[in-house]
C-alpha cells in the first residue's frame, strides 16, 4: 500500500513530465508504425497471357553454316500485366525463355529479350470486323496505342511482345509438344524485382504466322547482308 500511495503522489507532482514522455513515446511509436507500413508496400505484378496472336514459328534461312542449314525462331506473346501488389513500379524488361533441343537438362531456359521491333501491326479478322492488336512497348502503325509500363496498384497494361531468335542451327530449336511450346515469362521492374508466369503457346507455320503480321520473322533478316551465306 506504502507503494501505490508513494506512486500516487509522484504521479501528481510529475504530471508534466509524464504527459511530454506519452506524447514522445506516441510519436516514436507513430513514426516506426509507418516505416513498417513503408517498408511492408511493394508492387506484385501478376502475368497473364491473353488468348490471340500468341504463337510461335521457326524457320529456314536458306543459308548454311558449317554445312548445316540455319533456321531463325520468332515468336509473340499478348501478354496482360496487372500490379496487384500496394506500391507501384515501371517495367523495364520483358524476357522469355523456352526449352531448347540442344539442352539435355530439362530445368535450363534459353532466353530472349524483347530487343526486336516488329515491322508491321498484327491484325485478325473477327467476323466482319479487323482487330488490330496493340503492341506492349512499341507504337503501333495502323492504330495510336498507348504505351503503358509504369503502373500505380490496381493498374493494368496489355500487348503484344515480339521476340526474334538470333540465326541458329542444328537443335538450337524450341521443344515442341502436341504442337504446343512451353514458355516462361521473366519481367524485371526499375527496383530490379523479377516476376514469372509459364504458359503454353502453340506453333505455327511461317505462312500462318504472316497472315496476321505480314513481317512475321523477317526482322532480323532484313539485317543480314547479301551475299553472307
Amino acid at each position: 500500500m506504502e507503494y501505490i500511495a508513494y506512486i500516487k503522489v509522484w504521479t501528481n507532482n510529475n504530471s508534466g513530465f509524464l504527459g511530454l514522455l506519452l506524447f514522445i513515446i506516441t510519436i516514436l511509436l507513430g513514426w516506426v508504425t509507418g516505416i513498417f507500413k513503408t517498408l511492408r508496400r511493394k508492387p506484385n505484378l501478376k502475368i497473364k497471357v491473353i488468348p490471340g496472336p500468341s504463337f510461335c514459328a521457326s524457320y529456314d534461312t536458306g543459308r548454311v553454316y558449317e554445312g548445316h542449314l540455319t533456321h531463325r525462331t520468332a515468336m509473340s506473346v499478348y501478354l496482360s500485366v496487372t500490379n496487384t501488389g500496394s506500391a507501384p513500379t515501371d517495367i523495364e524488361d520483358i524476357y522469355v525463355g523456352y526449352k531448347s533441343q540442344a539442352s539435355k537438362n530439362k530445368f535450363e531456359w534459353f532466353w530472349l529479350k524483347e530487343l526486336t521491333v516488329c515491322k508491321s501491326d498484327f491484325m485478325m479478322e473477327l467476323g466482319d470486323d479487323l482487330k488490330i492488336f496493340p503492341f506492349f512497348k512499341q507504337k503501333n502503325q495502323s492504330m495510336e496505342n498507348i504505351i503503358k509500363t509504369y503502373l500505380n496498384e490496381g493498374e493494368s497494361s496489355n500487348g503484344i511482345i515480339y521476340y526474334e531468335q538470333e540465326e541458329s542451327w542444328g537443335k538450337f530449336i524450341p521443344t515442341i509438344e502436341d504442337n504446343l511450346m512451353k514458355i516462361k515469362i521473366l519481367i524485371k521492374d526499375v527496383y530490379g524485382r523479377k516476376y514469372t508466369q509459364k504458359a503454353t503457346i502453340p506453333k505455327v507455320t511461317l505462312n500462318a504466322a504472316q497472315k496476321v503480321c505480314s513481317t512475321f520473322g523477317e526482322t532480323r533478316e532484313s539485317l543480314v547482308e547479301p551475299g553472307n551465306a
